[in-house]
């Protein structure tokens, strides 16, 4: 009666048990019934004794079994799952054999299956989406397809039927959901088997093959009769879970679940493909000797050969997994002993269970067994909350459920009897389960132990199973000859044998190189070629004997200054030549130098000054820095001539192992850290660059980066110091690539040295302006932030021949310590996400180390550790922090990036981000902390935290803060300016009730992500509609929001909304194309740069327009000329050819007199009648050296016209011409020299005295200042 009416209270989902003797009940309001509660009262101890003792008896129900019934939690799973809607489905659970025999009657084969068939009525049972299976009660006859093969096509028709069944998704509405088919060769026959996991698991497949090669071998025999049915087996079980043993169960896992570790993080590609899905098995077998000696020495430790092997798996699995505690997916044999014929039955009994599986840094084998044995104890201890329910708990707390390893162990659970088959296992079987990347199956026989892993292909990167396969083999075989291995600690898996070799040849990297101190081939340099070129900015150009000059007057005064060995002495000076003397005479003296950013802010500068106790500050005179008055300040552009002697031979005594420079990076503390790179540190890395890339006295480099930057050390000493010059663009026009462009034709730049998104712009510009031809590169070297996979084919479809090198590294590694040359055919594989990261430089090496400082296998992620002889020798006065950074491993100092990469199977390396804090926005490496600890600094308070927001491929700075605080991006801004340089504020402020955090603390950056990415989407600006804009405003705001992504605002700060340089290149191109024409590329790119609102932008564009109706450019149809008219009586006549084009555009726009812009090839007479047309008061012509022929003949034929021009104007240009002149020109000629030595003045008139009769002046024009007064 008890059992009857409980049954009813558990139907209308009324839940019982006991707590400390007590009788508990949860049920829905109204559910239970004044009756139900009164047979509660009254039957509590009866009740109560019940549920203790759960006992259960299977009832034999023959009457009924052919009605459905439901199917179990891992049924359904297997059903739905393959289901290609489903992540990681698209498959059945399956498994496919081969079994080989001598010889096989075929007729007797079918006999006995059918036999089968009759005796275990799960082989024919089908299965409904709805959750319920049914035993079929009359099923046809039971064919068993057979294929007869000879010599020719016995492989051939044997893989076919592989194919056709080892992936095989059978309609489980129907029977059969198995197949048999006989393969007759020429030397033996296979039985070859296929079956839905859904109908039979692993043990009732044995009991199949065993019972099928009973009756076959043995055709008299009559196996004994079977009364209990799988349905039986099922309804007894559920009732299990209406008992007070499944709610304890319960709450033992949902105590456990927000602790749970995830799954194994192995590497994994990112393809989520569910069309014909393949699983491929790695296989190995242990010898019964072996698997003998294994199970003795596990029992003498106490502990069993099942539990043994299965963490042999979980460790060989922790050697690819980042993390080292994780969760196991175990699939059961639970086969419960209710009936003496459970044992003896068809069906799927499988159960899962989560286990917990952690590596212990110290742990030895032993000891991690005992652990994880003792887990799995307990758990299956609670196993009536099943492995599948937990699962949907963490779906619903974590948002993820996939626990995609799983180990099936069948260890001890096949008799002997069972396991010593006739036919032979041959090794191509297979098994596939949905949602499952790889599957551990390990199963002792009478041969001993067999160990199959089955995973899902095109999920791992090649050979990551077989080498995972091959560390268990290898560990397992140890273990079973070694004893003390077991106990040695810490337990630790070498490296494949191969990975060793690759790892080793990759990291032999020793070179003999020259060592010198940093300054000390330069200077060699200056003194011995004193007229070769040495360095030129915007300025103007010197040769080695003039750099040289100044770089020994700053000597002389910083000796007058006090400055000697092993002072600091910091830069304070923007780009320009003087830097270069600067860093040079600072060397020279035996000092460092530590560069200030001049456009940094004034306190973060202020700390480095008092950090370093600089000695002085050097800067130059039109340019100062707010410098605190206790530093001495030397002015290094006004210091009259000093005589100091020879620099050569190293007079300040300097050795390799001295501190050259310090260059401050951002600090999580707050402060910035400074990294102390010595002479010989910095000197290793420039001679492996030199030598690699063949750098020599032919080339001039383009120095783009800032001084503060650690790849301006190469450009400063690497390129001079073969013989070669330097190329500085000017400090103001730093991102305008039209100014680049200019320079590098004028100087002849041959290697380019910068971050990516500078060659980007360059790259942007050309895009726009392909007329425009830019000097050939010999070297392109790009680091400090991510390579565009493109980027390095348009630079050689741009400088056809150009070597495209990816460098990285970091400031503590001395400039760079690994290096790529970009090949698009390898770099475009499949495997490479980006750009490959590379292989270490000449005499460094990289390490790629997991949590326990041992080396990661290939394709798994780790921390980068650099060693060698570039390393910085430490973080500059911080002992602490260079002691956690700068550490010995295996005897060797090695420098811990906090970077992440992974190595691929050739030895490159990829590069896959950061493990703390720290970023880089625009090549500039950032610590997040820092800008946290000033902001809370500066605003007095504490929940504020810091994240790099990526919005269409762009990084932005946002600072969440959850504080009753008025605080918007303004305000930010005005506290923070003087603390932090302007590329670490924030360009977003995002309020909050709270940073969340994890369950260990700390703040969780993926939440934060989250409510940052709601805040973004959520207060968008005003659209164009809300607002009221003009017609111009409306044309910039839609270029702006197509090329940025999102809805920007009137007068919204483009960087603000996401924005960089790139972004906005982007912008100015498409306003040139599709909003005002007569706006210059590099006109519009300046003026975004300094002024980037949509107004501002709109008002330069109108300003244009409203110009132009009073300056009228046109350009005559039958001629090709260009007017811009100025209502003036004078008139410029420009012949364009190999002029400058900025020198071209800024007269296009100019408004003080008329000017003419003749073409290329353009017809005399033409150009001499539109001249005399406009009969100018005053006419001047200006033209390239290319075009001398053409201005003197035109100058001669409007002077025989009676238009006298006042001068003709002519600029030396790069491009050289053969003069042939007919005539010779009266009037008077003005010659500018941009290129050549000035003491070339009286070659160049004289070669002039031949065209020209009149006076002929000679001008340096080699700075842009110099051109502007020449034009006039």
């Amino acid at each position: 009666m008890i059992a009857e009416k409980l049954s009813e209270l558990f139907k209308k989902n009324i839940r019982l048990w006991t707590e400390d003797g007590k009788l508990k009940f949860k049920a829905s309001a109204g559910v239970l019934t004044g009756e139900d509660k009164e047979f509660l009262k009254a039957n509590k101890e009866e009740i109560i004794n019940y549920l203790l003792n759960d006992e259960i008896k299977i009832e034999i129900d023959k009457e009924h079994q052919y009605e459905p019934f439901g199917m179990t939690e891992i049924q359904q799973a297997y059903v739905l799952g393959r289901n290609p809607a489903f992540e990681y489905g698209g498959t059945a659970c399956h498994i496919y054999m081969e079994l080989e025999y001598d010889s096989l009657d075929t007729d007797k084969v079918q006999s006995v299956w059918n036999k089968l068939i009759k005796r275990h009525n799960m082989l024919h049972a089908v299965m409904s989406v709805d959750g319920y299976q049914q035993i079929l009660h009359d099923v046809p006859e039971f064919n068993v397809e057979v294929v007869e093969c000879d010599s020719n096509n016995e492989a051939e028709k044997r893989a076919a039927i592989k194919s056709e069944l080892d992936h095989k998704i059978y309609d489980t509405s129907k029977f059969p959901l198995f197949s048999v088919v006989v393969s007759k060769g020429t030397t033996k026959d296979i039985m070859h088997f296929s079956i839905e996991f859904v109908t039979a698991d692993w043990s009732s497949i044995w009991t199949v093959l065993s019972e099928f090669e009973s009756l076959y071998f043995n055709p008299e025999k009559e196996l004994p009769q079977l009364e209990l049915t799988f349905r039986d087996y099922l309804i007894a079980e559920k009732k299990l879970r209406q008992g007070s043993k499944y709610y304890r169960d319960k709450e033992y896992w949902l105590d456990r679940i927000d602790n749970l570790p995830s799954a194994p993080e192995l590497p994994v590609l990112s393809v989520k493909d569910n069309n014909e899905v393949r699983f491929e098995r790695s296989q190995f077998s242990i010898s019964k000797e072996k698997w003998d000696k294994f199970c003795a020495i596990a029992k003498k430790l106490g502990v069993t050969p099942a539990s043994s092997v299965m963490t042999a798996y979980g460790m060989a699995i922790a050697r690819w997994s980042r993390n080292k505690s994780f969760c196991l997916n175990l699939s059961i044999l639970n086969r419960l002993e209710l009936h003496p014929e459970v044992s003896s039955i068809i069906g799927d009994f499988t159960a899962s269970s989560l286990l917990e599986v952690e590596h212990k840094k110290d742990s030895c084998f032993r000891d991690i067994v005992v652990q994880t044995n003792q887990r799995l104890f307990d758990d299956l201890d609670h196993r009536l909350f099943t492995g599948v329910n937990v699962l949907r708990e963490i779906q619903q707390r974590k948002g993820t459920s996939l626990m995609p390893y799983v180990f099936t162990g069948a260890i001890g659970l096949i008799s002997p009897e069972k396991s010593r088959l006739k036919g032979k296992m041959n090794n191509n079987g297979i098994s596939q389960t949905p949602q499952v990347f790889m599957d551990c199956q390990a199963m002792d026989t009478a041969e001993g132990l067999n160990i199959n892993i089955d995973y899902r292909a095109g999920i791992f990167p090649e050979n990551v199973v077989n080498d995972i396969c091959g560390v268990m083999q290898s560990l397992l075989e140890k273990l079973s000859e070694d004893e003390s291995f077991w106990i040695k600690a810490p337990f630790r898996i070498d490296l494949p044998e191969w990975q060793k070799e690759v790892r080793k040849k990759v990291n032999d990297t020793h070179r003999e190189q020259r060592k010198y101190l940093l300054h000390e081939k330069v200077i060699e340099q200056l003194e011995k070629n004193p007229e070769a070129f040495a360095v030129a900015d915007s300025e103007t150009r010197w040769t080695c004997a003039e750099l040289y000059s100044a770089v020994k007057n700053t000597v002389a005064e910083l000796k007058k200054k006090g400055v000697g060995k092993g002072d600091f002495v910091a830069v304070a000076i923007p780009k320009s030549r003087w830097q270069i003397v600067a860093c040079l005479a600072i060397l020279a003296s035996g000092g460092a130098y530590v560069p200030l950013d001049v456009n940094s802010a004034e306190k973060r500068s202020e700390t480095v000054l008092e950090k370093i106790s600089a000695k002085c500050v050097l800067e130059v005179s039109n340019k100062k820095f707010s410098v605190p008055e206790k530093y001495q300040v030397v002015e290094i552009d006004t210091i009259e001539d000093g005589d100091c002697g020879s620099l050569v031979n190293n007079p300040a005594n300097n050795e390799l192992t001295d501190t050259a420079y310090i260059i401050f990076t951002s600090g999580s503390t707050g402060e910035p850290k400074g990294v102390t790179m010595s002479h010989g540190a910095a000197v290793n890395t420039i001679e492996a660059i030199n030598r690699m890339f063949d750098i020599n006295s032919d080339d001039r480099v383009f120095n783009l980066s800032q001084l503060n930057f650690d790849l301006s050390v190469y450009d400063i000493f690497g390129v001079i110091g073969e013989g070669g010059g330097i190329v500085i663009p000017d400090h103001s026009q730093y991102k305008n690539p039209a100014h680049w462009i200019e320079m590098m034709d004028r100087y002849k730049v041959t290697v380019w040295n910068s971050v990516p998104a500078l060659m980007q712009l360059l790259l942007i510009y050309h895009s726009y302006n392909k007329e425009r031809e830019i000097n050939p590169l010999k070297v392109v070297m790009l680091s400090g932030d991510w390579i565009a996979p493109e980027q390095p084919d348009k630079l050689k479809e741009l400088f056809p021949g150009v070597r495209v090198i990816s460098l990285g590294g970091a400031t503590e590694g001395g400039i760079w310590s690994i290096y790529h040359e970009c090949n698009s055919e390898y770099d475009s594989k499949p495997e490479w996400k980006s750009i490959p990261y590379g292989k270490p430089l000449p005499n460094q090496t990289f390490k790629i180390l997991d949590s326990f400082l041992q080396d990661c296998p290939v394709w798994v992620q780790g921390e980068l550790f650099i060693t060698g002889e570039s390393l910085a020798t430490s973080y500059f006065g911080e002992d602490e922090l260079t002691r956690n950074s700068f550490f010995g491993i295996d005897g060797t100092m090695a420098y811990r990036t906090g970077d992440t990469g992974c190595y691929h199977p050739d030895g490159e390396i990829e590069f896959l981000g950061r493990t703390d804090n720290q970023v880089k926005i625009r090549g500039h490496r950032i610590e997040l902390g820092e800008i946290e600890a000033v902001i809370r600094k500066q605003f007095d308070i504490e929940n504020v935290s810091c994240i790099v927001y990526e919005s269409n491929q762009e990084k932005k700075l946002v600072a969440v803060i959850a504080e009753d605080i008025e605080i918007d991006e303004k305000i930010l801004e005005s506290r923070l300016e003087k603390w932090l340089p302007a590329y670490m504020i924030p360009s977003a402020v995002v309020k909050t009730d709270i940073i969340p955090l994890t369950t260990n603390g700390k703040v969780d950056r993926k939440k934060l992500d989250e409510i940052v990415d709601n805040s973004m989407k959520n207060n968008k600006v005003k659209t164009a509609e809300d607002e009221q804009m003009n017609e111009t405003e409306k044309a910039v705001h839609d270029v702006m929001t197509e090329v940025l992504g999102v809805e920007i605002g009137l007068d919204e700060n483009f960087y603000e909304a996401g924005a960089n340089s790139l972004i906005l290149a982007r912008v100015a191109g498409k306003l040139n194309q599709a909003v005002e024409k007569s706006i210059p590329f590099d006109t519009y790119l300046v003026k975004i740069l300094n002024m980037p609102t949509v107004r501002a932008v709109a008002k330069i564009i109108d300003e244009a327009r409203a110009k132009t109706e009073t300056i009228s450019v046109t350009e005559t149809a039958e001629t090709g000329l260009t007017w811009n008219r100025n209502n003036s009586n004078e008139l410029c006549v420009v012949f364009m050819a190999n002029l400058r084009t900025d020198i071209i555009e800024k007269l296009k726009n100019a408004d003080n007199k008329n000017y003419l812009f003749v073409p290329e090839k353009m017809n005399v007479s033409e150009v001499s009648d539109e001249i005399i047309k406009a009969k100018p008061e005053v006419l001047t012509i200006l033209a390239s050296d290319y075009e001398l022929a053409d201005s003197l003949r035109t100058a001669s034929v409007v002077m025989e016209q009676g238009v006298m021009p006042e001068k003709v104007n002519i600029l030396e240009s790069d491009t050289e011409n053969e003069v042939s002149i007919d005539v010779v020109y009266m009037g008077d000629l003005k010659f500018g020299i941009t290129t050549s030595d000035t003491d070339s003045e009286e070659d160049i008139k004289s070669i002039l005295e031949e065209y020209c009769m009149g006076d002929i002046e000679v001008a340096d024009c080699r700075t842009d200042e110099q051109i502007w007064d020449f034009i006039g």
